[in-house]
Order: structure tokens, then sequence, then C-alpha cells
């Protein structure tokens, strides 16, 4: 049997052979169901709206006490809203988060959703938010 061959041989084998799993699954799962930003083309200097939806999946074993939603450009944070209560397995809230932009150009914003859990462990979510802002709204003729 050629290298080649038993190189493919090995390769296929090992992909057959059960791995133990890495780590349990989480008792909480917060998921971020929605990231809707209005207007969808935003222009330097307006306010835009990020509207977020975080949900504990129903799958959850335990509530999370939603602490924080943060929206950053790069390293820079944009909007926060803390302290947005707790969530049961299934629940879910809804939370605008506020912004404008002084440059123009395509940018992907970070979302950031920060959870405790009943036995006081920390949760996070990130999402990526993409945005293009405009320099000037589009001319109508």
């Amino acid at each position: 049997m050629n290298a080649a061959r038993l190189l493919a041989l090995v390769v296929a084998v090992s992909l057959l052979v059960p791995v133990g799993a890495v780590g349990g699954v989480p008792a909480v799962r917060l998921t971020v169901s929605d990231a809707v930003v209005a207007p969808v083309t935003p222009v330097v200097g307006e306010q835009v709206t990020v509207t977020v939806t975080v949900a504990n999946s129903v799958g959850s074993d335990s509530a999370v006490s939603v602490d924080q939603l943060r929206l950053s450009d790069g390293d820079r944070e944009i909007a926060r809203a803390t302290r947005l209560g707790a969530l049961s397995p299934g629940d879910g809230v809804t939370v605008p988060l506020a912004a404008s932009f002084a440059e123009a150009g395509p940018r992907v914003l970070t979302l950031s959703v920060v959870g405790t859990d009943e036995n006081d462990r920390t949760v996070r979510v990130d999402r990526p938010v993409p945005v293009v802002v405009e320099s000037a709204p589009p001319l109508v003729e």
C-alpha cells in the first residue's frame, strides 16, 4: 500500500472513532434571535436604532438574569442597556439600542449579551451586526 492510500485510510478510520465530549451542555442557553438596524442605511450623524431580541432557550435548565447588552464598534462602546431582568426558560425580551456614527462606511458592530445564571455563572453571547453608514441621504430626482 502506498503512503497516500495509507494516510487516507488512517484519516477515514479516525473520523469513525467516537471522541469524548469536550464539555457539557450549558445550563442556560441565551440566544439573540434578532438584531434589526433602522434605518437600514443610516446617514452620518443620524440616530440609528438596533433592536435586539434576546431569549433564554426553552431547553435551558434555569433562569438567567440579563445583566448587560453592549453594542461596540471595534473597541469603542456605542450603546449599552443594563439590568434587563430575569428570563425563565422560553422567555425573551426586546431592547432598542440607539447610536450614531461620525464617519461613513461599512462596519461590523459587535452585540454582546452578558447574563448570570442561577449558580452565579456568567453566560455570554456575541453576535455581529453589519451596518453601512452613508455620508448623505440618496438624492431623489
